[in-house]
């Protein structure tokens, strides 16, 4: 049978995964993770988005944000940002010394991408009344965001907003990460009036965006490492939980969705993390033992996840590639809920040549032929089993 395509546009690809409901090709929200590769894979583009403590270094129009998403086969605009602003301090070929609103420095090595806090304003544990935070009301703060919006979706794109996570933020921006587990244990109410402080500014900011249009909240919310969590599930339902479950409220009260990045092993508190009203998760990675069937079959009435594709693909041959993509996409096909995405972006280790035929192969097989529950198999199942039942990750 031949395959339909673009039946729908990304945004009503986006809309009926979430609403689970019969899509024409399985949505995508792949990307870069990092500036090396961006720059190594799109260079015209390299530099226009922010990654993780690093700040974008590019101005991007309107229309260079549409060419990229076109570029990427990428469902999913980026239109906004509720994280605390940056300004470079210092700079030289090798390095960036970047400040946070709040105080915190952050250092970037350009050789390797990777980022470190030089200095955070709770090291020494002051008092939270010195705690600097910008006033998430303030209109200017969202300048323009209604008018990317508009666009973006007048264009057929699902928009979103990425937000610092709940627990992220507080060693990230705030306080040591040892210097906070201990003080979960030995100083809990200090945490509480931390996580207050944030959480509210996190609410304040997500229900400005809404209001300017945007479809999805995202918060980066790392919570695991690859052997498990980095809190235990009693930490999370005691200072974590609520946060997520009022920010899905807020999302919901506007129409929108909320959806979380977390690496790791997290399975220590899906229950919890389900039950807050999480519309999407990612990017549930292979390498970290997030069971992707399992969760689909498990939460897929009433979750979306995004991911699945292990962090090796830039190690693997075509034949493992495809297999893998195979079987990740078959399972989205099966239980629907998913959207199509890495767990670690697009490596360095790829060359150009696999990185178009990841991009080309990705779209082929995540096309949908009929659209239905009983959505069949892609045909090299049979070969991709002989691989193991997980294929590379």
């Amino acid at each position: 049978m031949p395959l339909v395509r673009d039946a729908m546009t990304p945004r009503e690809r986006v809309l009926a995964t979430l609403r689970r409901q019969p899509v024409d090709r399985i949505p995508s929200y792949e990307e870069f993770f990092d500036l090396a590769a961006e720059t190594k894979f799109a260079p015209q583009y390299a530099g226009m988005k922010s990654y993780g403590t690093m700040p974008a270094t590019k101005e991007a129009s309107p229309e260079e944000r549409i060419a990229m998403l076109r570029f990427m086969d990428c469902d999913i605009a980026e239109v906004a940002s509720a994280r605390l602003r940056t300004h470079v301090l210092r700079q030289d070929q090798h390095e960036m010394i970047f400040a946070y609103e709040n105080g915190a420095v952050w250092r970037l090595d350009k050789d390797t991408s990777q980022t470190t806090a030089v200095s955070l304003p709770l090291s020494e544990k002051p008092s939270l009344s010195t705690v600097s935070l910008p006033d998430p009301d303030d209109a200017s703060r969202y300048h323009g965001v209604r008018e990317l919006a508009t666009f973006c979706r007048e264009r057929g794109y699902f928009t979103l907003a990425k937000a610092h996570g709940v627990f992220s933020a507080l060693w990230y921006l705030y306080r040591p990460f040892e210097q906070l587990l201990m003080d979960m244990l030995d100083d809990p109410q200090y945490v509480y009036e931390l996580v207050d402080l944030v959480g509210d500014y996190i609410l304040r900011s997500a229900r400005r965006l809404l209001e300017a249009g945007v479809d999805c909240i995202l918060l980066n919310d790392d919570m695991g490492s690859s052997s498990g969590l980095l809190f235990s599930p009693r930490a999370y339902a005691e200072f974590f939980r609520g946060w997520h479950a009022r920010l899905a409220d807020v999302c919901h009260e506007y129409g929108g969705y909320l959806q979380i990045h977390s690496h790791g092993n997290i399975n220590g508190i899906l229950p919890q993390l389900m039950s807050t009203g999480v519309d999407i998760l990612n990017p549930v990675g292979p390498t970290d033992g997030m069971d992707l069937e399992r969760l689909l079959r498990t939460y897929g009435q009433h979750t979306t996840f995004a991911g699945g594709i292990g962090k090796r693909i830039g190690e693997m041959t075509r034949d493992e590639l495809e297999c893998h993509l195979s079987e990740v996409i078959a399972l989205g096909k099966r239980y629907g809920s998913y959207i199509f995405r890495s767990e670690g972006g697009i490596p360095t280790t790829m060359s150009e040549d696999m990185f178009r035929f990841y991009m080309d192969c990705s779209r082929r097989l995540r096309q949908v032929s009929t659209p239905a529950a009983s959505w069949e198999l892609p045909e090299r199942e049979d070969e991709c089993e002989a691989m193991g039942p997980k294929g590379p990750s």
